[in-house]
């Protein structure tokens, strides 16, 4: 694994939004975004635009004052991904498991253990349906920490981060 981190106000966002654009099947067929650009001008690089699904997940407003208000602002962000997720695959056939784990993963009360292993699931069933593994870009990982120190919950929040991230 390779963890690349940037200073404050250095374009972080602006760079994973746009690996996002380029890889997300979302974007298929927009060569538009990028025609005129260096990596446009690969071959093997046009092949790839738009073929890789993407999880990209911002933590920046899980700055909550309490441990279960920062679990459930992450639950909140879990329900909105899966959301998009479950209109991206409409038109692909799921399997049982895969419709229960939307099902589960957009309902009102997500368990704090199908949270923590949310991104796994909702890694393997991208990896089914576009026969790629994703790519998954993080960004803001640190406000709830940041929060979570500033508040007092620090040790209940990494117990919790740690089963998310495993």
């Amino acid at each position: 694994m390779t963890l690349i981190t940037r200073p404050r106000r250095f374009g972080k966002t602006l760079t994973l939004d746009t690996v996002r654009t380029f890889f997300s099947p979302e974007f298929a067929g927009r060569s538009d975004l990028f025609e005129g650009l260096d990596i446009w001008k690969d071959e093997k690089f046009r092949r790839l635009q738009g073929t890789v699904p993407v999880i990209f997940l911002s933590f920046a407003d899980i700055k909550e004052t309490t441990y279960k208000d920062a679990v459930d602002s992450f639950k909140e962000l879990l329900r909105i991904t899966f959301r998009y997720y479950a209109r991206l695959l409409a038109d692909f056939p799921l399997s049982e498991w895969e419709k229960q784990l939307f099902a589960s993963m957009m309902d009102t009360v997500i368990p704090d253990q199908l949270v923590k292993r949310s991104l796994r699931n909702l890694s393997e069933c991208l990896t089914l349906q576009f026969k790629t593994k994703p790519i998954l870009l993080l960004d803001e990982y640190d406000a709830p920490l940041h929060a979570a120190w500033h508040n007092g919950y620090w040790d209940e929040l990494i117990d919790f981060i740690r089963g998310f991230f495993n």
